[in-house]
């Protein structure tokens, strides 16, 4: 079988109401290059009939089971099954841009990066319906200074630019994971998507942002 291009693994809870939507904006994209890798994270709903239903209609979508155990052990069961070249994570109760996975592609690829990071477009919803919509972080990043390390210089855009905290509205070169072996911190329940990105980042200066919420 031929290796895809991108892994996109999703923790799925409780998702019933999401997850088809989700899976659909991913497999109707113009790149096809992907597998989606979902993991059932012992929801109580219909999640997993779901989950198994859209890996019977896709070949590209795999679907695995798990007693509950969090975001982190799900996202690690996804990363051990995960094949492709580079590697993103979205969350079942999100959605994407009709463009998400080509730009993020494109750009990663070209500039030769290691993550490249895009804006997000922040819903709030009330009773079914969008009743505000804000762009997170569409701005150009302050350049690095002379002298300051990328370390010095990432921890500073950290405290001003919303698109590093996450790992939802990213692609990895998923080389730098296997390598270093990195992994979610299973014991934390708070903060563990920054520490992937500053574990991440140890081994990596090759950091590109869009300036475009494609991450909704």
């Amino acid at each position: 079988m031929k290796r895809p291009d991108i892994s996109i693994i999703i923790p799925v809870y409780n998702a019933e109401q999401n997850i088809t939507t989700l899976v659909n904006q991913i497999t109707s994209q113009k790149f096809q290059g992907i597998e989606v890798i979902l993991i059932n994270d012992g929801s109580r709903d219909s999640s997993g009939e779901k989950c198994k239903k859209l890996s019977k209609q896709d070949h590209r979508v795999r679907y695995f089971n798990k007693t509950n155990g969090g975001t982190s052990s799900a996202r690690n069961i996804g990363l051990s099954k995960a094949r492709g070249e580079f590697m993103m994570f979205f969350d079942a109760d999100d959605e994407i841009t009709p463009s998400m996975i080509t730009k993020m592609f494109d750009e990663i690829s070209k500039n030769t990066m290691d993550v490249v990071s895009c804006g997000v477009k922040l819903n709030k919803i009330s009773a079914g319906k969008t009743i505000s919509s804000v762009n997170i972080d569409i701005n150009p990043e302050p350049k690095q200074n002379n002298g300051e390390s990328f370390k010095e210089y990432f921890t500073r855009l950290l405290g001003i630019d919303g698109r590093l905290y996450n790992v939802t509205n990213k692609i990895y070169r998923t080389k730098i994971i296997r390598e270093n072996q990195l992994t979610f911190r299973e014991n934390l329940s708070f903060g563990e998507d920054l520490t992937f990105n500053l574990d991440f980042l140890q081994h990596t200066d090759k950091l590109e942002l869009i300036l475009e919420p494609l991450y909704i």
